[in-house]
């Protein structure tokens, strides 16, 4: 079974859109460049900041007035906290961003209200809105805007999850997903191109107790040509194919041997111990793994849920042929990305 993660596309990412036009570099579109700020003259301060400087008046509810419009409150502080909290609610990848951002996302917020206030005044003023053009544009987004919806609370509505036995089989089944080390020896050598050189070394080694670096400092040039491996297993890279799979063939561990690789190249290994490979437990994936499979299980429902849907309307498909239904595309999902790095298979 293919897992995938179920991204709903919902109205949330037409908020971040909104957002992200309030960061600097993106309100030149509304004439926000830095260079239109109104400069001071002769010891003056913009207008803008005078009005910061003026004392702020009071809204109907008590709550201090942050910005007005011809002369009336436009956005308040306790607006302005509906706001935002009605966004946050809205998704809880965008609360966690907000709850970063601190101040500075009220700020923004309150940017965009302006925005859309003098914007609106302005398409109204000009009639803009009772143009065809408009007309036909705003139906369009309006329509995208309802099947988001529609979409959202649809898969929302369906109700369907994995099991504890589910979700412990696809570990047992997928538990390669989960490598955190592919273990293998521990292994250190120094390349010779003459066998009995190599012999010779070998017997040193085993003389320093499988030491190699203790044999190698005895000799004088030899102790910067000794190489560390590290675990080496079947999937090693940097390491000569033949030697790779001859170290692995080893049968004593801990021990030493004169490995041949081709007529001039002879390595004296020492492998000093073996691991064995390691992975992220259950209890420790246990949680990720079950929400997307119940992901998985929406998914796989909303997909019946829709053809028998189709049969109930009465849906009757004339076209020709198609391909087979992808329950997947209706959550709008992914392939599962790579685990995170800690569980990353180690080289």
């Amino acid at each position: 079974m293919s897992i995938r993660f179920s991204s709903v596309k919902t109205p949330v990412s037409i908020t971040m859109a909104s957002l992200l036009l309030l960061l600097p570099g993106c309100l030149d579109w509304f004439g926000g460049d830095k260079k239109a700020v109104p400069k001071a003259v002769d010891g003056a301060a913009p207008a803008a900041k005078q009005m910061a400087d003026a004392k702020a008046p009071t809204a109907s509810d008590g709550s201090k007035v942050l910005v007005t419009l011809g002369g009336k409150p436009l956005v308040t502080e306790t607006s302005l906290q509906e706001e935002v909290e009605r966004l946050a609610g809205s998704s809880p990848e965008l609360k966690e961003a907000m709850a970063f951002m601190g101040d500075q996302i009220k700020n923004m917020i309150a940017d965009q209200l302006v925005l859309r206030a003098v914007i609106g005044r302005y398409i109204e003023e000009r009639g803009i809105e009772k143009s065809d053009d408009y007309r036909k544009s705003l139906e369009c987004v309006m329509a995208h805007a309802r099947d988001s919806v529609n979409q959202q609370f649809f898969v929302k509505d369906i109700k369907a999850s994995a099991s504890d036995r589910d979700v412990r089989n696809y570990y047992d089944k997928e538990r390669e997903r989960f490598l955190v080390s592919q273990g293998g020896r521990k292994t250190k050598g120094i390349q010779f191109n003459d066998q009995a050189v190599a012999n010779a070394f070998l017997r040193k080694v085993k003389s320093a107790g499988g030491d190699i670096d203790k044999a190698a400092q005895a000799e004088d040039g030899l102790a910067e040509k000794v190489r560390d491996f590290g675990l080496v297993h079947e999937d090693k890279i940097g390491i000569d194919p033949t030697l790779r799979a001859k170290v692995l063939e080893i049968r004593s561990v801990p021990g030493s041997e004169v490995i041949e690789v081709d007529e001039n190249t002879y390595w004296v290994v020492n492998v000093s111990g073996q691991e064995e490979k390691k992975y992220r437990t259950y209890d420790e994936v246990k949680e990720q793994l079950k929400r997307i499979l119940d992901e998985q299980a929406v998914a796989e429902a909303s997909a019946k849920k829709l053809e028998s849907l189709k049969e109930k309307y009465g849906i009757e498909d004339f076209r020709a042929p198609q391909q087979e239904f992808n329950p997947e595309a209706l959550m709008g999902g992914e392939e599962l990305p790579e685990l995170p790095d800690e569980a990353a298979v180690a080289a």
